[in-house]
């Protein structure tokens, strides 16, 4: 199951976490009912400035890092080329905080996430 979430105007200096606080509002997705694999791709408008850190059931599974900028607005990274993988198990609920670290609000976030049961 494939889901394409956007975050438009990251106020500066903010943390969200883009399974709560996206455009499209909180998404069912980030709980995790069986071990899956979990498959994301991110990018944003802003050339530098954008961070963000994955965590499953609490556990950081991605220390964090640079989001990739000098996207355009509502155009979604693909899976295929740049995604990243992690197992994720039964029970866990999915957070993908982003921090936006140069005090502008204006970036804009895309962010497309893949959970494969059966890991």
């Amino acid at each position: 199951m494939n889901k394409w979430l956007t975050l438009t105007n990251l106020p500066a200096n903010a943390i969200r976490d883009l399974m709560l606080d996206s455009d499209q509002g909180a998404t069912n997705m980030r709980f995790i009912g069986e071990h899956s694999t979990v498959t994301f791709a991110i990018n944003a408008t802003a050339a530098l400035g954008v961070e963000y850190e994955v965590y499953s059931g609490g556990r950081r599974v991605i220390e964090r890092s640079t989001v990739e900028g000098g996207a355009v607005a509502g155009t979604f990274p693909n899976l295929d080329q740049k995604g990243q993988s992690f197992a994720a198990a039964g029970g866990d609920i999915l957070e993908f905080k982003v921090r936006e670290t140069l005090g502008v609000a204006t970036t804009d976030i895309n962010f497309v996430i893949s959970v494969e049961p059966g890991v």
